[in-house]
């Protein structure tokens, strides 16, 4: 069984599925979703959880305090859907809405 994810403020969903990790399944769907490291490190791909529930992963607390998760705060690399999702997140600038083709990839590199 799978949940649907919508990122605000755009309102692009994907589907996602429960053991997959929601930045994968974005990426999958052609979104461009800000990340870099992909483990959980970088904070790139950090979005607020409005609405949902998430398993946040195995990510170190240096990065994602439990501070930040009591605020919703999740890292997309790491975190898995428990249910359906609202998440808010700004796409990268200039390419939200651009779809890519499968296997094609956005990288946000943290200069």
């Amino acid at each position: 069984m799978s949940f649907q994810v919508t990122l605000q403020p755009s309102g692009h969903q994907f589907q996602v599925e429960p053991d997959e990790k929601i930045l994968e399944a974005g990426i999958k769907a052609g979104l461009a979703i800000p990340y870099s490291c992909r483990s959980g490190v970088c904070r790139s791909c950090r979005g607020k959880v409005v609405q949902g529930e998430v398993d946040f992963g195995q990510v170190h607390p240096t990065y994602l305090p439990d501070s930040d998760k009591a605020q919703g705060l999740a890292l997309l690399c790491s975190a898995t859907a428990k249910s359906d999702l609202v998440v808010e997140i700004a796409e990268l600038e200039g390419l939200a809405g651009i779809k890519l083709d499968a296997g094609q990839s956005f990288e946000l590199c943290n200069l």
